[in-house]
């Protein structure tokens, strides 16, 4: 993967020298595309492949459903108490409290999580998951917004409309996108610690 990076980096720079079509200004957009959301999908894959298989569970468990979790909780957080603005310029719909909501339901999936692993054999501490559950919750919103802030810069309503309504794949996922390089890394510290 590094060598198919690499060279498309190269290739992408070499282009830009022989085109008259386009300026250099092209090639950072163009970079940027490779790394948003290319390397955010590799963890994605990471965080299972890289477990034997009940810690896996653990670790995709919380990188895949905690940003849900987080982000329901704040639809509804925000929806029924909603009343103050937290980024109007680039996500107008998003509330304060409706982010306060998506830290109590990524914290309260941490915490599911700590007794749904016994299903499988694992034996990850309340408070690590805990803690991941409150991480994907924070960097859950982030996503979002960041995925907003590149739609606002591209001028699109939605990324495609494959889900009508839902904003296309990348709103399917940005949360998650977010949300899995941390939970990678403390896994794989956890590992190398030999903490379980």
């Amino acid at each position: 993967m590094f060598i198919f990076y690499m060279a498309t980096v190269m290739a992408t720079m070499i282009w830009s020298l022989f085109t008259k079509r386009h300026t250099t200004n092209d090639i950072v957009p163009s970079l940027f595309i490779l790394n948003y959301p290319t390397l955010f999908l590799m963890c994605m894959m990471l965080v299972y492949y890289s477990f034997d298989r009940p810690i896996a569970l653990v670790a995709a468990g919380i990188a895949y459903a905690a940003p849900g979790c987080s982000d329901t909780f704040a639809y509804f957080g925000g929806t029924f108490l909603g009343k103050h603005k937290l980024c109007p310029t680039i996500s107008p719909k998003k509330t304060v409290e409706g982010a306060i909501f998506a830290l109590i339901g990524g914290t309260a999936f941490g915490f599911g999580m700590y007794y749904l692993q016994n299903l499988w054999g694992a034996s990850i501490k309340m408070p690590v998951l805990v803690l991941l559950g409150l991480g994907c919750g924070l960097l859950s919103q982030f996503g979002d917004l960041f995925a907003s802030l590149l739609k606002r810069w591209a001028g699109v309503k939605d990324y495609s409309s494959v889900f009508p309504g839902h904003g296309g794949i990348i709103d399917r996922i940005d949360s998650i996108l977010f949300s899995t390089p941390l939970v990678l890394c403390v896994f794989l510290i956890m590992q190398k610690l030999a903490v379980f």
